[in-house]
């Protein structure tokens, strides 16, 4: 079975468990703003909460240059836990996204991994997705609040912005960019088309602002999932596939009591075998 906490903007655990192996791992998404050269840790716990030992694996997929794990295999008794040390260092400017994958006795789960590296940050930039958007379908529109707050740049500036929305393994799906004005605050909707060829799944959205030798950026998880209508068609192909399987049953039972004889147990002769006095 598969238990898990919340979506990704709050998710706080997984629980992986088959037969008697079941595992947790702490937290359950990782997300960490860094600015250009600098380097920090975070940890990562997992708890054998079964009870057999479990063979653990752990590999970093999507942001190998800028995250490494203090171990990458360990064996865990039961109720034994481990702390895994995760050093990030910002390469590079950009919005990077990946995954920690974790396997054990047959199970594959990853650990969501978001990174924002900036560099001498003159706006203080936030794109917020709203709830009611947290999860969206193929075709649908996402969206966003987006805010930005001059508080370095001298005067009215021309800014450049990407948005551009990834997927776990580091791809960019979408992407657009956009100029205009900012003196000391602004704060607008925008929208976003998710393209029809989507899959379903986690996703990422970036907001990049450029303005001279600054580079801010921030990002906001969502989950693209199936259409409301898909799920109801779905459910009700699988009503009137139950029903029709019913139906045909019920006609089966009729054909083989009218078709297919009964045979009847012989009557036994209760004073066949009983012995008279002579």
């Amino acid at each position: 079975y598969i238990n898990y906490g919340a979506n990704i903007p709050g998710l706080s655990y997984f629980v992986i468990g088959m037969k008697s192996t079941k595992i947790r791992i702490t937290p359950g998404s990782i997300k960490v703003k860094l600015a250009l050269g600098d380097v920090t840790k975070e940890t990562l716990t997992i708890k054998n909460t079964g009870n057999t030992e479990s063979a653990i694996s752990l590999s970093v997929e999507g942001v190998n240059n800028y995250l490494s794990l203090s171990e990458t295999s360990l064996d865990l008794k039961a109720n034994e836990f481990a702390t895994i040390e995760l050093n990030l260092i910002g390469k590079e400017v950009g919005g990077f996204t990946g995954q920690i994958i974790v396997k054990s006795s047959g199970i594959k789960k990853s650990i969501p991994i978001i990174l924002e590296i900036s560099k001498n940050v003159l706006f203080d930039v936030k794109i917020d997705i709203p709830s009611a958007y947290a999860e969206v379908s193929p075709g649908d529109e996402l969206k966003s609040q987006i805010t930005l707050l001059n508080i370095g740049a001298p005067e009215k500036v021309d800014i450049f912005v990407t948005y551009f929305i990834k997927d776990l393994r580091g791809d960019i799906v979408y992407e657009e960019t956009e100029t205009f004005a900012v003196e000391k605050q602004t704060s607008f909707l925008k929208s976003f088309k998710i393209p029809d060829y989507l899959e379903l799944g986690n996703y990422v959205m970036f907001m990049e602002v450029r303005y001279a030798d600054s580079f801010a950026i921030s990002s906001q998880p969502f989950r693209v999932t199936r259409k409301t209508s898909e799920i109801q068609a779905i459910t009700k192909n699988i009503k009137i596939m139950l029903a029709l399987t019913a139906v045909l049953m019920g006609l089966l039972l009729l054909l083989i009591r009218k078709f297919v004889p009964i045979r009847k147990r012989p009557h036994k002769n209760k004073n066949r075998d009983k012995i008279y006095p002579s």
